[in-house]
């Protein structure tokens, strides 16, 4: 899950976003209202690698103020994630007031990182289910992904279900 934030949410009325992500490595599964705008309207399309949310207070009126989360956007990982993270870029922000005013702001792009190593299910935990899938793979059952290669020779086989289970055990 990834959050939308802003820092300085006084006046804010509505927002539209256009985000840019690798389509190889990411799929948008849903957005949803941030803890600022529980109770408005939040809409968003999507073509393959951009989405564009927009979002309006129902009651037509502007925060109170504050900071948090505007909306939060849920991406499923199609792909692998390189150590150094997919970049989430922000393409085009408009924010406004209840007057359809736009309200500066300072935009910042976000990254994915590829998380904890052996944790293929990304639940940020190693465990039993890991060492299930990356056996999967071993066995070719499922398509091998570049972190199930624990020990980074080239090929996912038994030695890296090991590691995987050694590390769900706490051995490593």
């Amino acid at each position: 899950m990834v959050p939308i934030n802003i820092s300085t949410a006084k006046g804010l009325a509505g927002f539209q976003i256009k985000i840019i992500y690798d389509k190889n490595v990411l799929n948008v599964m849903n957005v949803k209202q941030g803890e600022l705008t529980t109770n408005w309207n939040i809409n968003d399309s999507t073509n393959q690698g951009e989405i564009l949310i927009k979002g309006v207070n129902k009651a037509l009126q502007g925060l109170e103020g504050g900071k948090g989360s505007i909306c939060t956007v849920t991406f499923s990982v199609v792909g692998n994630i390189p150590e150094e993270g997919v970049p989430i870029i922000l393409e085009s922000v408009n924010i406004a007031d209840k007057e359809a005013r736009s309200m500066p702001y300072v935009s910042e792009n976000g990254i994915v990182l590829p998380g904890i190593k052996g944790d293929f299910n990304h639940d940020s935990i190693v465990d039993i289910f890991d060492v299930i899938l990356c056996l999967r793979q071993a066995l070719e059952i499922d398509p091998s992904v570049d972190n199930a290669d624990m020990n980074k020779d080239g090929v996912v086989d038994i030695f890296d279900v090991i590691l995987v289970l050694r590390k769900a055990l706490g051995i490593d």
